[in-house]
């Protein structure tokens, strides 16, 4: 019983880190392929590895506009600049968001009709 316990114990040990990891390199991998307008450019991918920083010859994504004195940061979040980005962002994950939706749906519901067969 108490092996049972364990082992159900580290696949969810290992299941969450997974999806950490996949999330945290998801997010470098996405930020190399944004527009970095200050120095060091780019993102250092392999850190504590390596202090190199890497950025996509192809970039997708614009850059965020923001001002560095903190009395004015959020005020000046919220400009045109800014609007295009976002809505760059969204014209192209939400069509993915959508799809992976509705893929998991279409996956319950073939598991449900194979569950009540049985």
């Amino acid at each position: 019983m108490s092996y049972a316990l364990l082992l159900m114990k580290d696949q969810k040990v290992l299941r969450n880190f997974l999806i950490f990891f996949g999330l945290y390199f998801s997010h470098v991998l996405l930020d190399s392929l944004s527009v970095d307008t200050h120095s060091p450019y780019g993102v250092p991918a392999l850190w504590p590895i390596t202090e190199t920083y890497y950025i996509s010859p192809i970039l997708v994504f614009s850059d965020i506009q923001r001002d560095t004195v903190s009395a004015r940061f959020i005020k000046s979040l919220f400009n045109f600049h800014n609007f295009l980005a976002i809505f760059l962002e969204l014209t192209i994950f939400l069509p993915l968001v959508v799809v992976l939706l509705l893929l998991k749906g279409k996956k319950a519901r073939i598991i449900n009709r194979v569950s009540e067969g049985q």
